[in-house]
């Protein structure tokens, strides 16, 4: 039995219990007991990456777990956004106190941008707060006021914008400001393809890259056109890797279609949506003349573990990352 902060206590296995082994770690704790013949793995990151590279059987068992578990994860679509910004308006004297202005004229654009806010005044505030960033960007004020910002530009329908101020916010250094942030990015219905800009996508290696195009080149496809590989709201299971050319992500919010990101070649993007088997929150487009190929996600996995499995466990700390991310972690 595992105990988590928030949800109920999962009970992994059952039967006849023995040689039990206190186990507790950041966000879990209780009591691991072996039935039968059982065996445990302990060591830290490197050396668990080692003994499943080397045991592919037992990365693909790791895969299937992490999916089970993305699968019971709830996420936090259905927040109350004015409750949100209600909680973000009462934090803004406290913000001051901690992140006290350095220069003349810091705080009275800060306190005039947050009242803008408080009035409903959205398109007023976005142009306080984006003069307010523009002049005093190096002040320690600055991240309490990008996040004014960024709900200023969420309210005026501006998600492109709204979503570089969000990425700039989690870079942060500031831990309760990068979990408001975090949690905007829900207002934005951006979750997976919100991950991937964060993080730049699992990480391959490019010897990877290369064996990839060399393996797929004879099954892909070229764009004519701007072609749509994923839409906004359609599920699907596969994977993409992008050979040559650009992959644009396009948002629709409230009949207004904006460019978040690009990303170029080589690439690949869908490992997220593939294993949680979610709904696109994007629609992604291929550039024109681009040219790119689609694999099915148990196509993927079977090759990534046979063929590269130190690949595969990038892939598996790209996923246990996402995990946390949508717990809040």
């Amino acid at each position: 039995m595992l105990r988590s902060e928030g949800v109920n206590d999962r009970i992994y296995m059952a039967g006849e219990l023995a040689d039990p082994i206190t186990i507790s770690g950041c966000s879990h704790s209780g009591d691991l007991f072996t039935i039968g013949y059982s065996s445990v793995l302990v060591g830290n990151k490197e050396e668990l990456g080692e003994y499943l590279v080397a045991k592919p059987e037992r990365l693909k068992r790791v895969f299937d777990s992490v999916r089970q578990e993305i699968f019971s994860c709830e996420s936090c679509s259905d927040m109350d956004f004015e409750d949100f910004m209600k909680g973000l308006i009462e934090a803004k004297q406290r913000w001051l106190d901690e992140f006290p202005p350095l220069l003349f004229g810091e705080k009275s654009l800060y306190r005039k941008g947050v009242k803008l806010i408080e009035r409903g005044e959205f398109a007023e505030a976005e142009e306080v707060l984006k003069f307010y960033l523009s002049h005093y960007e190096n002040s320690p004020l600055t991240l309490p006021a990008m996040i004014f910002y960024a709900v200023s530009c969420i309210c005026n329908r501006k998600v492109e914008i709204s979503l570089k101020a969000i990425v700039q916010i989690m870079g942060g250094s500031s831990s309760e400001l990068s979990n408001l942030a975090r949690k905007m990015v829900c207002y934005l219905e951006l979750f997976e393809t919100a991950y991937r800009l964060i993080t730049k996508g699992p990480g391959y290696s490019k010897d990877f890259f290369n064996h990839f195009t060399d393996l797929l080149l004879d099954r892909s496809s070229r764009a004519r056109g701007d072609t749509v590989i994923f839409e906004e709201g359609n599920k699907s299971n596969n994977v993409v890797f992008l050979l040559e050319g650009s992959l644009k992500f396009l948002k629709t919010n409230r009949s207004r279609t904006s460019l978040l990101f690009t990303i170029d070649a080589p690439n690949s993007v869908g490992e997220i949506h593939a294993f949680t088997g979610g709904s696109w929150d994007t629609t992604v487009v291929a550039s024109d003349n681009s040219r790119f190929a689609v694999l099915s996600d148990e196509e993927f996995l079977d090759i990534l573990i046979d063929k590269f499995p130190q690949e595969g466990f990038r892939l598996l700390e790209y996923l246990l990352g996402y995990f946390r991310a949508i717990r809040g972690f």
